[in-house]
């Protein structure tokens, strides 16, 4: 009897707690200042003045209908209950915002995004951005933790003030049109654990691969569809202690000296990550033979080598790096 005493008791002071984290929720009301900036934010997608100057005040002014279905939660006073915004439940800051698939066709980002001090979750993936560039103030979220700008029409080269995002643990930058021609800035990105840079143009970067491999913490790097100009063969130090998975499927290779499209050998420092686990290289440019050393990824669990020309065949070490247990 006791027992079922103690039972009742722990489950109404649970209910008890949950509906005081629900209340505290549902009643926290975001500062002034960050709803009229997320207001801002929303209005600049309108491109009539009317819309710019009302957007600091109430619900996002006379947005065109595109625009208008993809923020119609945002009224009223308290942006925290607005679709797509989340606030921090002490401080009632915003600290999320998910406006992916949200219809917006725009060739400006309003900077007014800057007074959410405190964000630290960015996702303005799957809109049409007209083929803009990255704004560099997106480098300024010093809290920033995730940032997706994926399948957005983004065009250009990726402003070098991204590399200020410290915190930032995944960044999505995939399926744009950008260029990559000096990759300092992201070696600075010390806190990453995955990075999608699909479909890019990496033609003069030279140094792409030794900022990547400056990541202590990288674990997934995703380069489908990348189109590269000068693919490194060596890397004096492998530091990629912590990558799990590479990518290069549909990769391409080009010899602009000859303007023609070249296909490089698998290089030697990709068999010397031994923590790799997940390695695709489908459709990729690459030929010859796949060197015995690729035994010594002891850690590999899927290899992807499908439409990938094999002139020497798949050497023994392979075999057996997948048939341990075989007889």
């Amino acid at each position: 009897m006791d027992y079922y005493k103690a039972m009742i008791r722990a489950l109404l002071l649970f209910l008890l707690y949950a509906y005081a984290m629900a209340f505290k929720s549902s009643n926290m009301s975001c500062p002034d200042a960050e709803r009229e900036a997320l207001l801002r934010f929303a209005g600049g997608f309108n491109r009539t003045a009317e819309a710019e100057r009302e957007a600091l005040l109430w619900f996002a002014g006379d947005f065109n209908r595109t625009v208008a279905a993809g923020f119609s939660s945002w009224e009223g006073k308290n942006c925290c209950k607005w679709e797509g915004v989340e606030c921090n439940d002490r401080t009632g800051h915003v600290v999320h915002l998910d406006l992916q698939w949200r219809g917006i066709v725009s060739n400006r980002i309003d900077p007014s995004l800057l007074r959410l001090k405190q964000l630290s979750y960015l996702d303005l993936s799957n809109n049409y951005f007209g083929s803009i560039s990255i704004p560099p103030w997106i480098g300024s979220f010093k809290n920033l933790n995730y940032l997706n700008l994926s399948h957005s029409n983004f065009y250009g080269m990726v402003p070098d003030q991204l590399g200020n995002l410290s915190r930032l643990q995944i960044l999505d930058l995939s399926d744009n049109l950008l260029t990559l021609s000096n990759a300092n800035w992201l070696s600075r990105l010390t806190s990453l654990l995955h990075i999608d840079m699909s479909s890019f143009m990496i033609d003069d970067a030279s140094n792409w691969l030794q900022a990547l491999n400056m990541l202590p913490l990288v674990q997934d790097i995703r380069l489908q569809f990348c189109s590269f100009g000068n693919f490194p063969q060596s890397l004096p130090h492998v530091n990629f202690t912590s990558l799990s998975l590479l990518d290069l499927s549909y990769a391409s290779f080009y010899d602009y000296s000859n303007n023609s499209e070249v296909n490089p050998s698998l290089p030697d420092w990709l068999f010397r990550i031994t923590s790799l686990q997940y390695l695709y290289l489908t459709f990729s440019g690459f030929t010859e033979l796949i060197p015995s050393a690729i035994g010594s990824l002891a850690s590999l669990k899927v290899l992807q080598l499908e439409y990938v020309i094999l002139d020497a065949g798949i050497p023994s070490s392979l075999s057996n790096l997948f048939c341990k247990s075989c007889t």
